[in-house]
């Protein structure tokens, strides 16, 4: 069974190259940065997208907050964007404590952008993705596990919608994808086959390189369904 999720609509190139770091240090740790002024810090997002990329979270993370104080309103929701998704990363690595940071940014952005649709589609699958991520870390019996995936569930939905308005094809197709693995969760197969036919028809209009896994993800959800309903028809 598929119990990994896909990260892809959630990382700029930086994102990608995070993975391969080594975490945060653990609250109360002494950092460099401590005895670093603010006003030495860069303040542009490119400059902390490279400070996260190097590693450097807590320079980045300031980065971001200098970047944001000077940054004008048609500049702020995307930079805050991207700062949420650096503190969603971060908590959902050795920080957990940063995820409710990352909600707060996604959240804010959300209510100051009203009008990009890719933006808004990619900050409510983002917020989606936070809830799917820390279900995983729970048994799949409890009452909380419910409640983050049903959460989730329904940020992802609202995502489609703005994904479809803006026509940014790649980020709907890894949200079905994502639907998809959350119908299977929940034990509804054939809504898990109605997303992932969804992204590999989308994977294959626009030559996604994501094919192969989304094909592969439909085929083992199809053997699942047709076993679910053979032995239906066998119990009856």
């Amino acid at each position: 069974m598929y119990w990994q999720i896909r990260e892809k609509i959630l990382a700029p190139l930086f994102l990608a190259a995070l993975t391969a770091l080594p975490a945060m240090p653990a609250a109360g740790a002494t950092d460099a940065i401590d005895q670093v002024p603010v006003n030495q810090l860069p303040a542009s997002p490119l400059s902390a997208d490279q400070l996260a990329a190097q590693g450097e979270y807590e320079q980045a993370l300031l980065a971001y907050e200098t970047a944001l104080s000077a940054a004008t309103d048609a500049e702020s929701p995307s930079l805050r964007f991207q700062y949420g998704k650096l503190l969603m990363h971060i908590g959902l690595g050795a920080r957990p404590e940063m995820l409710p940071l990352a909600r707060q940014q996604f959240a804010r952005m959300l209510a100051d952008e009203q009008d990009d649709k890719i933006l808004r589609g990619r900050a409510l699958s983002a917020l989606a993705h936070s809830y799917h991520q820390q279900a995983l870390q729970l048994s799949t019996e409890s009452v909380e596990f419910r409640q983050l995936t049903r959460r989730a569930n329904g940020l992802y939905l609202d995502a489609r919608e703005e994904l479809i308005s803006g026509s940014d094809w790649h980020n709907l197709s890894i949200t079905c994808y994502n639907l998809g693995q959350l119908a299977e969760w929940r034990g509804d197969l054939s809504a898990a086959v109605d997303f992932l036919e969804q992204a590999v028809a989308l994977d294959r209009e626009h030559g996604f390189t994501d094919l192969a896994e989304d094909l592969a993800y439909l085929n083992d959800l199809k053997s699942q369904l047709q076993t679910e309903i053979r032995s239906s028809t066998t119990a009856l």
